[in-house]
């Protein structure tokens, strides 16, 4: 339960936008479910993807499923147009 509560407290200091209007300013274009899914076909399966040690294939996973895609891509664009990144986005590099 501790680490849920220390998640859902990043998660509402991520989604301030009076901290984050500078940042915000420069978002300007949502990705999409498309942008999402061909990105993850054309990766390699084994890439690991994060620290957390989920590579790749994870995400092809998914691939197969809309209500995945669409609650990834949610979160995603959620953090772009408030200007911001979660905690655990700023510990790896994602180019789509």
């Amino acid at each position: 339960m501790e680490e849920v509560n220390k998640w859902v407290k990043q998660f509402q200091r991520a989604f301030n936008k009076n901290d984050h209007q500078a940042e915000t300013k420069a978002i300007n274009r949502p990705i999409t479910e498309e942008d999402f899914c061909t990105y993850f076909k054309n990766k390699d399966e084994s890439t690991e993807s994060s620290p957390s040690g989920r590579h790749v294939g994870h995400y092809k996973a998914i691939l197969a499923n809309n209500n995945l895609v669409s609650l990834i891509m949610a979160m995603l664009n959620n953090g772009l147009s408030a200007g911001v990144a979660l905690e655990w986005w700023k510990q790896t590099l994602s180019i789509m």
